[in-house]
C-alpha cells in the first residue's frame, strides 16, 4: 500500500512540475494585422472570415514557406503575389522543425477567427504552449486561412487561400510573468490565381487549336 501511494504521489509530482515547466504566450495581435485578399480577388479588406493560429521553433530556425516567396510574407496587396496555395500548404503542414501550437490546457489546437469590429487577433487569455519550456525564446510565425474550414489541415485539403507573416522571435514566460507581446506584421490571405499573361496565353492557345481543329475538318 505504502508503495503504491509512494507511486501515485510522484506520478503526481511529476504531473505538478511539468505544467509547471510550461511556457506561457499570449496570442492577441493588434487591428488589421490580417487582411482578406481572397473574398474579391486583388482586393485586400478587413475580415471576419479568416481563421488564426500560429507555428514555433527552436530560436533561430527559418520556416520552409519562405522559401516560397524567397522570404518575403504574404503581403497585405495581394495583386502582387503569386504562388501555389497548395506548395504553401505542404511547406506549412510538413515543415520538420516548425509545430502548431496547441494550448496544453486540453491540447487543442490554438485557432481563432479575426474578430469583427477591431479585426485583432483575439485568442482567450494567457495559455500554457504545449511542449515548450518557459523562460525560453523561440521563433513564432503566424498563419491565416479561408474560415470556412476549421483546420490549417482541412483547408489545405482545399488548397484553399492561406498567408503567413514574417518570423520573429518570441518569449515564452513563466506562468506568474508578464506575457510577451505577440509582433505579428501584417499580411494577407491570398488564393493565387493565373497572371493576366498566362491566361491570355492560355486563351490564345485555345483559339488556335480550335481554329486548327475547323481547317481539318474543312479539308
Amino acid at each position: 500500500m505504502k508503495k503504491f501511494v509512494s507511486l501515485v504521489s510522484c506520478a503526481c509530482l511529476f504531473v505538478a512540475l511539468s505544467a509547471s515547466g510550461q511556457g506561457y504566450v499570449m496570442f492577441h495581435a493588434s487591428p488589421d494585422r490580417v487582411w482578406d485578399g481572397f473574398t474579391v480577388p486583388n482586393i485586400s479588406t478587413p475580415t471576419t472570415n479568416v481563421l488564426v493560429s500560429f507555428l514555433w521553433a527552436p530560436s533561430g530556425d527559418v520556416p520552409v514557406v519562405e522559401n516560397i516567396l524567397n522570404g518575403v510574407p504574404t503581403t497585405m496587396t495581394s495583386s502582387t503575389i503569386t504562388f501555389s496555395p497548395a506548395a504553401a500548404w505542404t511547406a506549412i503542414l510538413n515543415d520538420p522543425n516548425f509545430t502548431l501550437a496547441h494550448n496544453a490546457n486540453d491540447n487543442s489546437l490554438v485557432v481563432t477567427r479575426i474578430s469583427s469590429g477591431p479585426h485583432a487577433i483575439n485568442y482567450d487569455g494567457v495559455f500554457p504552449l504545449l511542449g515548450s519550456t518557459a523562460n525560453t525564446t523561440y521563433t513564432f510565425f503566424a498563419i491565416g486561412w479561408n474560415g470556412a474550414y476549421a483546420t490549417p489541415q482541412l483547408a489545405a485539403a482545399a488548397n484553399a487561400a492561406v498567408g503567413w507573416s514574417a518570423p520573429f522571435t518570441y518569449s515564452a514566460n513563466a506562468q506568474t510573468a508578464t506575457p510577451d507581446i505577440f509582433r505579428v506584421d501584417s499580411f494577407g490571405v491570398v488564393g493565387t490565381v493565373p497572371e493576366s499573361s498566362i491566361a491570355m496565353l492560355g486563351g490564345l492557345g485555345a483559339a488556335v487549336l480550335a481554329i486548327y481543329r475547323r481547317v481539318c475538318r474543312w479539308n
